[in-house]
């Protein structure tokens, strides 16, 4: 492994020698970053962090995009390690205000305040970031949710993800280069919150799910025209995580006619049995009907597919088993692959989510991620994601007792717990995590007095995660490995050289 390593740095320091100088040379025809980003800055922009005893927060529940300074209004946008402020030449520093304030919502805190925290407005406009919004007065100003707002006449979609105008160039050669090799980040600016208007109609609008609008004529989702006969009937499709209501505005729509992702519609009608699937932020669904998968709104066209495993847990991909094979889909590509033979044909059945057992070897799930610094040592940055499944061979269904189910709840945060199960096998205990162990699904526990008090919840939160994340008690099993997905994110010797 160390000659092979050894082999791969001396190419690699050749490489470099020998282009080194052509690079350079090649480097001196291309507009610099500098030259080619400058173009897309707004005029006055302000770039670093404002002096904190200089500037005012116009409020401090919104967590800083408006602020004062120089008494002018600014727009702050919220890039990490980066200050990024463009003034709002025409704000009214006397009256301006953000749409919380307007709207006295200063203290108040709920799902919709992400989507309205770059909205402020004074006596004379209404702003989307520090983007005038036309033909909108203020005084009739009614926030219709989610980013919709109208004054009776227009109405607009104020986006709360922002964009950058300097994604339109690709990044020449040496950008890459410098990005692949030495971490120099493809730096993009011109950075602006898109602005939609909507088609006026006889009736006003109305919010009928948590990101569509419409009027009975005209309906939208999230400022894009979807093309529907019947708004008012539109809903959520039955989803494989019915608590997961964070994927909702991801997800799956109909009008009991037709489906459809945001405002795309996909060749299927419409069925009540039809289920949609989130999983490690995608989106599929299924159609018990024909047996048919979708991953958005493109068919994954294979028959005789079926999906194992249907949550995220402990793998970033979901796995399918196709004819002899285990599979996934490619989201790139989009294409089914094969990974291993299936050892599934005979007998399935799942101990949990990320443990199955064929009746007699047990396969269980791990993923994880690897980060690297970049040669010049500037900053660590993510590599890859890998999801294993992994073997222990001959351990036999029929000797595998369940002994508990555990659920421990956050106290405060309800949608944080520890959830899993208790297994023995041969006299010795296992956990098998499904909530609140991130890397790994099976775990060789020591019998302990504090561990038994845990197996019949008697544990608060606080005290469970600290006996839980002791290594020496929850032991992770780690088994052979049977099969591998690997997703690379950029490129880094530690993806090929762990």
């Amino acid at each position: 492994m160390l000659k092979k390593i050894s082999i791969v740095f001396i190419i690699f320091t050749i490489t470099i020698t020998i282009t080194f100088p052509y690079l350079t040379n090649l480097k001196n025809n291309f507009l610099t970053k500098e030259e080619r980003l400058k173009k897309f800055y707004p005029k006055g922009l302000m770039r670093g962090f404002f002096p904190s005893n200089e500037s005012e927060s116009i409020d401090k529940n919104t967590l800083n995009y408006f602020k004062k300074f120089n008494n002018q209004i600014y727009f702050s946008f919220d890039i990490p390690i980066d200050g990024y402020h463009v003034p709002i030449p025409e704000a009214n520093t006397d009256s301006f205000q953000t749409l919380s304030q307007y709207l006295k919502w200063e203290d108040r805190y709920d799902q919709d305040q992400l989507r309205r925290r770059n909205i402020g407005l004074d006596k004379h406009h209404v702003y989307c970031g520090f983007q005038k919004i036309p033909s909108l007065n203020p005084s009739h100003l009614t926030y219709l949710g989610n980013g919709y707002l109208t004054d009776n006449k227009n109405t607009y979609f104020c986006d709360w993800q922002f964009k950058s105008k300097s994604d339109m160039i690709e990044p020449n050669i040496l950008e890459k280069i410098d990005y692949a090799l030495l971490g120099t980040k493809i730096a993009r600016s011109g950075y602006y919150y898109p602005l939609i208007q909507l088609s006026n109609g006889i009736k006003p609008y109305k919010l009928i799910l948590p990101n569509t609008i419409t009027n009975g004529q005209n309906t939208y989702v999230d400022g894009q025209l979807l093309k529907t006969s019947y708004p008012y009937q539109l809903e959520y499709l039955f989803t494989f995580k019915p608590d997961e209501k964070i994927w909702q505005t991801e997800s799956y729509t109909t009008d009991k006619e037709n489906v459809y992702l945001k405002n795309e519609m996909l060749n299927l009608k419409f069925h009540p049995n039809l289920k949609s699937i989130p999983f490690d932020f995608e989106i599929y669904l299924f159609d018990p009907n024909t047996k048919t998968y979708f991953y958005k709104y493109h068919k994954i066209d294979y028959k005789n597919l079926k999906m194992i495993k249907s949550e995220d847990n402990h793998s970033f991909n979901p796995i399918f088993t196709y004819d002899k094979y285990l599979s996934f889909f490619n989201t790139k590509t989009l294409q089914l692959e094969e990974i291993s033979e299936n050892p599934f044909t005979q007998h399935f059945y799942p101990l949990s989510q990320s443990v199955l057992s064929n009746d007699q070897n047990i396969y269980f799930f791990r993923k994880y991620n690897r980060f690297s610094s970049t040669i010049t040592m500037f900053f660590s940055e993510l590599c890859s994601t890998t999801s294993e499944i992994r073997v222990l061979h001959d351990m036999p269904l029929f000797k595998w007792k369940k002994i508990a189910d555990l659920k421990i709840q956050h106290p405060e945060y309800k949608s944080i717990s520890f959830q899993g199960t208790f297994w023995e096998y041969n006299n010795d205990l296992y956990y098998l995590p499904e909530i609140g162990s991130y890397q790994y699904s099976l775990l060789k526990v020591s019998r302990t007095a504090d561990v038994n008090k845990l197996i019949y919840n008697k544990f608060n939160y606080v005290d469970a995660e600290k006996l839980l994340t002791n290594t020496e008690i929850f032991k992770p099993v780690t088994g052979k490995k049977f099969a591998k997905i690997q997703n690379t994110n950029r490129f880094c010797f530690k993806n090929y050289f762990p």
